[in-house]
């Protein structure tokens, strides 16, 4: 049910806060940023900005309906922003004041946290301009993941907590109520578990994620330094192996690709694979080694789980398990982790070469094309154009689907490749 939010009850309820907290018997509160005549929209909710009479900025998030789901999504959200709070982790907002099923003031739920002055970051490959204020913002970022790290509880392995999360979208899938999302599809992450489940960290603890480290949920001021990281409403406690990822502003989300009267009908799955993308996700996977080899224990766990080859394949595996419109993506794209085997042994892939491994993390960036790459018997090598180059199977599996960073080894040298076109129609499906 939506709810009708009326601006006087939310300033009547942050000066009754305010007055709980000061101990005083009067409270003069007023709008800012004119949110009182035109609330900020976040997701699911409505933003307020108030200033109470000592001073204090304060941002009050209500949802716009009141559910079963939404009750629980804001409970779960006070729970993680306490702890954090309790371990005095940083760059996260103070909880001030809550309602998980809404008061008599506020019929929805909502939080009151304290406001986050800035602005949401903005980030492309040529925003921030500076290289320095790139990489103190991944810096910042990094810090903040590990850091959330501390925040642990025990849990299903693993494995159990995939299976059963896939085995519950098959028999929802079954029922007829995963729209967008095949029984087939689900069977296949379930096919893909073993290739992605590490055994070693099966019975590590489950860990706290943000869940949607997008640039618009990061608040810099105008040095580029990171103010505050906002909305938790993605967060959740998964196993460690599984919480290794890129912030979202580092990961290659795929582009919506529209008709002409708006119908999603492909994805482009390479709309954010460039040499600057690779430099800055190489930055913040240095940040996390450093921090990791020092501190040991679970960051260096963490780390090695991100730098896995198929980092990124195993990224949206993830995501498809959990979210249908990732589900949608993968199905709907033919560059995805659901192709066989002799189709790619027929198919005849277009590489643009990068640049050449010189030592850890130094990359040319002059792009050349290299040729035509076939796969004929177990083993890829150039068709025309270039030196001669081979590799097994395997590696033209992680080359090929969703667009990996992915290195051609042979025994002196690797090459880079940051684009893979698939030259014949449906050749990966």
């Amino acid at each position: 049910m939506l709810t009708t939010i009326r601006p006087e009850n939310v300033l009547q309820q942050v000066c009754k806060q305010a007055v709980s907290l000061n101990n005083s018997s009067q409270c003069s509160c007023s709008f800012i940023h004119g949110t009182e005549k035109g609330q900020l929209m976040g997701g699911e909710a409505v933003v307020f900005a108030l200033q109470d009479h000592q001073g204090r900025k304060i941002g009050i998030r209500i949802q716009r309906e009141s559910t079963e789901s939404t009750s629980y999504i804001l409970g779960k959200q006070v729970e993680y922003l306490k702890a954090i709070e309790s371990l005095n982790i940083a760059r996260f907002q103070k909880l001030i004041d809550y309602g998980i099923h809404g008061n008599q003031l506020i019929c929805a739920p909502f939080m009151a946290m304290e406001w986050a002055d800035g602005e949401s970051l903005h980030w492309t490959d040529t925003s921030p301009a500076s290289l320095s204020h790139r990489q103190k913002i991944i810096q910042a970022i990094a810090d903040a993941t590990l850091d959330l790290l501390q925040i642990q509880r025990p849990g299903d392995s693993a494995k159990e907590y995939i299976t059963s999360r896939i085995n519950r979208k098959i028999g929802r899938a079954l029922g007829g109520k995963y729209a967008g999302g095949g029984v087939e599809g689900c069977r296949k992450q379930l096919d893909l578990l073993n290739e992605f489940w590490d055994p070693d960290l099966d019975t590590a603890p489950h860990v706290l994620i943000h869940g949607d480290l997008s640039d618009t949920n990061i608040i810099v001021n105008g040095n580029s330094d990171v103010e505050k990281i906002i909305d938790l409403g993605w967060s959740d406690m998964v196993p460690l192996q599984f919480a290794a990822v890129y912030p979202r502003f580092l990961t290659y989300q795929p582009s919506q690709v529209c008709s002409e009267n708006g119908d999603v009908v492909s994805f482009d799955w390479a709309a954010k694979h460039t040499s600057i993308m690779m430099r800055d996700r190489a930055f913040y996977l240095d940040c996390i080694k450093r921090r990791a080899y020092s501190e040991g224990g679970i960051a260096l766990d963490f780390y090695k789980a991100l730098d896995r080859h198929d980092e990124s394949r195993r990224y949206w595996w993830f995501r498809a398990v959990h979210q249908v419109d990732a589900h949608r993506a993968m199905v709907a794209s033919h560059v995805a982790l659901y192709f066989n085997y002799e189709s790619v042994r027929r198919s005849r892939i277009c590489v643009t070469q990068v640049g050449n491994q010189i030592g850890k993390n130094h990359v040319q960036s002059k792009s050349k094309k290299l040729g035509i790459y076939t796969c004929k018997n177990q083993t890829t090598h150039i068709a025309r154009g270039g030196p001669k180059h081979s590799t097994g199977l395997s590696d033209m599996m992680a080359a090929v689907s969703f667009v990996d960073i992915v290195f051609f080894w042979t025994q002196t040298s690797a090459a880079m490749f940051d684009e893979v076109i698939c030259e014949e129609p449906g050749c990966l499906s």
